[in-house]
């Protein structure tokens, strides 16, 4: 009874998330509201103040699930090599982009509302820490570099593959964006194992 219990409330926060998603990237931050939440996801407002306690600790779920699944994905791969490694990093935002392009979308309306917010730029600089710590110790894996250099191209990265990302979504040219990419990946491969 209680993993039947737990996993219908995995389940019912899955469907809050994809609401906050869907809601977030047809109307950005002013458009979310506990009840449109609750509404599209097919719930009670009461059940989702169940599972989450306020709206920012849903944006906080959402967002920190996001970060969690790339991590996920990158240890599906073993990366004998830097350029192997930042190969799938192209692709991994490719497919984001494509894939799941209402979570992408959500992802840059958050971004946008932080610029202004200091209690969501706290949240965003702590979901970059993150993602710089796991590309940083997945680079250490794969060659022995300098916490120096590492240190200096690892904020770098993400912030590239952000803006690397936002403007793929509007042209969407897949050859355009992994020959770009090709060309940033190798100043980071070359500077890593030259300084």
């Amino acid at each position: 009874m209680d993993d039947l219990r737990r996993k219908k409330g995995i389940e019912t926060k899955k469907r809050i998330r994809i609401a906050t998603t869907t809601i977030l990237a047809q109307e950005g931050m002013s458009g979310l509201s506990a009840k449109k939440i609750a509404d599209e996801a097919g719930i009670s407002k009461s059940n989702l103040f169940h599972h989450f306690r306020s709206l920012d600790d849903i944006l906080i779920d959402l967002f920190e699930s996001i970060t969690s699944e790339t991590a996920h994905t990158l240890s599906n791969f073993e990366f004998e090599t830097l350029e192997e490694f930042f190969h799938m990093l192209g692709e991994l935002t490719l497919q984001l982009s494509v894939e799941k392009e209402e979570t992408f979308i959500a992802m840059f309306h958050y971004f946008n509302f932080a610029l202004t917010n200091p209690d969501y730029k706290v949240r965003i600089d702590k979901l970059k820490q993150h993602l710089i710590n796991i590309f940083s110790d997945y680079i250490r894996s794969i060659e022995p570099i300098s916490h120096a250099a590492l240190t200096n191209i690892a904020e770098s990265i993400v912030i590239t593959l952000d803006a690397f990302g936002m403007h793929y979504s509007l042209d969407r040219n897949k050859e355009k964006f992994l020959h770009q990419w090709h060309i940033q990946s190798g100043f980071y491969c070359h500077y890593l194992r030259n300084t």
